[in-house]
């Protein structure tokens, strides 16, 4: 007989050990299920070119425990553009990027990209039964109500979840989709290719190209572009060498066509003799033609037990570097919807959820790239509707899909709980409908009246997960955002003439929770208080998240110290050095004072002890990154 966790795991079947299947792998496979992934090749091969790792990928590759450092990317530093002669458009150092979002902006080959997923599918160690990866195995067919696929040898496997990641000439498209919209030329072709940078340096007509590391390069030409930019570790230059597909001879799809370099220098003689020099220096034998095709957006990428993911859901152009981004997205965010203990009578709705947070970030994206597309020819209506490559960065770079997929299926559970005690399991009122209900700033008060507040900063992404609605958003430029632990007591004249009562509740700044909201303002998602019958009066009368703990205060010379405990266990500390903090709180400024804020990792079987809210908000907290706090305000002395 299987024990509880053996019986709780799906056998999940994905078609194609690409970026997007193997990242898909990956995180089903961390989720605690059995996959099985099926590769028409000996192993599917990806083909010698860089790609980008931006800060909304990086963050996921990171949290399925694969470092890129591990394998030579570098950073990216600088993004120029110049005119064909080398003139420089513009210049914008982005190494800051690394202090405006939580994850780097990172450049790496595809081949060294997808070793790494293929080493951590399938290895022994870490989180969950190693991936099988099947390979010489043709997947022909699929029957997407029951999750089962059909092999070119006529065998057919059954799975309880299929997913088609047989990417851009999928033959699963036509059957989960329903449809199989054909790919239309975009009227632009790519020669691709890399170089070494030592043989750049070598020759002085093409050395001062690469002065800078890091560096993203965009030459723009009479309906023309070339981009370049480094990888692994700034020791080879990758080319994309865009033009009208009319001038060269790619007249099929595919990134593996042979190009010749008479050709290429033929297209760019536009170009400044020292750009010539350096398309001079690549070995034609490695030159590669790609002639882009565009497809318009499927109806859906659902069908029974079954989904597509990256190409074979949305093939992109490659103007925005997104490509193999939104694959892993896609992946990582089906591995969030599926946790352990997902029934098979679940499958077809967690799809649509899976619909429901991909399908319009995807094709947002997706036109994002067309926009940013080289302009073709003077009709060209699309192409060149933005000339900035950085434009589309915010959107593209501040989504975390693991953290919008979590959130969402959160979200979703708590629309079935009947039980109200549970309903603490989601932030915010219990009713998220009811915004116009009093807000919980009438507890916590106004930040004159709080007693002590520990700014810190987290990741938005994260802190928006803390708002009521899914179109609650927190107005902050970049990947990071300003909350704060308030302490306030409550005067017995301030509520009713109860004895004086201490709150703790987090706070987020800068917070719109409807899009009617037109200012933005501090949410309180939660509170803590050690009052009972205030308790239930503030969630009674008020509508608010406010849970019953114990807290214990106590100084230490000149330490503060707050333990909020529930049943003898202590889930959180707050430390405050008033000692540092030198100037009166009651201005708000930054007074630099020394402190810090801790979550206890409680174990499995004491989580399960508390009230099911409380263990919810404990496991919520726990993924909370707090990053430099500092006292922002005290009216406690020494």
């Amino acid at each position: 007989m299987l024990d509880t966790h053996e019986a709780k795991r799906l056998h999940i079947l994905i078609a194609g050990a690409g970026i997007g299947g193997l990242s898909a792998a990956i995180a089903l496979r961390q989720a605690g299920h059995v996959v099985d992934v099926f590769e028409s090749s000996r192993f599917a091969v990806e083909l010698g070119a860089a790609i980008h790792l931006p800060p909304n990928v990086n963050g996921l590759l990171r949290r399925l425990g694969i470092q890129p450092d591990d394998f030579r990317c570098n950073d990216a530093e600088f993004v120029s553009v110049f005119d064909s002669q080398g003139n420089v458009v513009s210049s914008k150092d982005v190494r800051n990027l690394r202090e405006i979002y939580p994850f780097p902006w990172q450049l790496s080959h595809r081949i060294d990209l997808h070793e790494a997923l293929k080493a951590k599918a399938t290895s022994l160690h870490g989180p969950g039964v190693p991936v099988t990866i099947h390979l010489r195995c043709k997947v022909v067919g699929c029957d997407p109500a029951h999750a089962s696929l059909t092999l070119s040898d006529g065998t057919v496997v059954q799975g309880d979840l299929l997913i088609g990641a047989d990417g851009v000439h999928s033959v699963l498209r036509k059957v989960i989709a329903q449809e199989d919209i054909a790919a239309e030329p975009s009227g632009g072709s790519a020669f691709r290719f890399l170089i070494p940078i030592s043989k750049v340096k070598e020759n002085p007509e093409t050395a001062a190209l690469v002065q800078k590391a890091g560096e993203l390069q965009f030459w723009d030409g009479q309906y023309r572009r070339l981009v370049i930019y480094p990888c692994r570790n700034n020791t080879e230059l990758n080319f994309v060498c865009l033009h009208p597909d009319t001038e060269s001879e790619g007249t099929t799809e595919g990134w593996n066509i042979a190009g010749s370099q008479e050709n290429l220098l033929r297209v760019f003689d536009e170009f400044s003799p020292a750009m010539k020099a350096l398309l001079e220096m690549a070995d034609p034998e490695s030159i590669k033609l790609w002639r882009l095709l565009d497809r318009k957006a499927l109806g859906t990428w659902i069908n029974g037990k079954s989904c597509l993911i990256g190409d074979a859901a949305h093939p992109f152009l490659p103007h925005q570097g997104q490509g193999g981004a939104q694959a892993i997205e896609d992946g990582v965010a089906l591995g969030a919807l599926f946790p352990l203990g997902t029934s098979r009578d679940e499958i077809a709705d967690r799809l649509e959820l899976y619909m429901k947070c991909r399908y319009e970030r995807a094709t947002m994206v997706q036109n994002f790239s067309r926009q940013a597309a080289f302009k073709i020819s003077a009709k060209d209506a699309v192409g060149g509707t933005s000339t900035d490559p950085l434009e589309f960065m915010r959107i593209n770079f501040g989504h975390d899909a693991h953290d919008f997929a979590t959130n969402m299926l959160r979200k979703h559970l708590a629309s079935r709980i009947t039980n109200p005690d549970a309903l603490c399991s989601v932030f915010g009122p219990s009713n998220p409908l009811i915004l116009g209900a009093p807000d919980s700033q009438a507890i916590l008060g106004s930040p004159s009246q709080r007693l002590l507040e520990i700014e810190f900063r987290a990741r938005r992404n994260y802190l928006e997960t803390f708002l009521p609605r899914m179109d609650s958003r927190i107005a902050s430029p970049g990947g990071w955002s300003k909350a704060s632990w308030a302490v306030r007591r409550i005067q017995p004249a301030e509520w009713k003439g109860h004895g004086e009562i201490t709150v703790v509740g987090l706070c987020i700044f800068n917070s719109i929770l409807s899009p009617d909201q037109t200012e933005p303002k501090e949410f309180n998602p939660v509170i803590f208080c050690d009052n009972a019958e205030f308790v239930i009066a503030a969630r009674e009368e008020l509508n608010l998240p406010i849970l019953l703990v114990d807290l214990k205060e106590r100084f230490i010379g000149a330490q503060y110290q707050m333990k909020l405990e529930r049943s003898g266990h202590t889930f959180m500390e707050i430390h405050a050095d008033l000692a540092a903090n030198h100037q009166n709180g009651e201005s708000g400024t930054d007074l630099g004072g020394k402190s810090w804020v801790s979550l206890t990792l409680l174990k499995p079987d004491v989580v399960e002890a508390l009230l099911p809210g409380l263990a919810n908000v404990i496991g919520r907290l726990q993924g909370l990154d707090m990053k430099d706090p500092v006292i922002a305000r005290s009216k406690l002395t020494v």
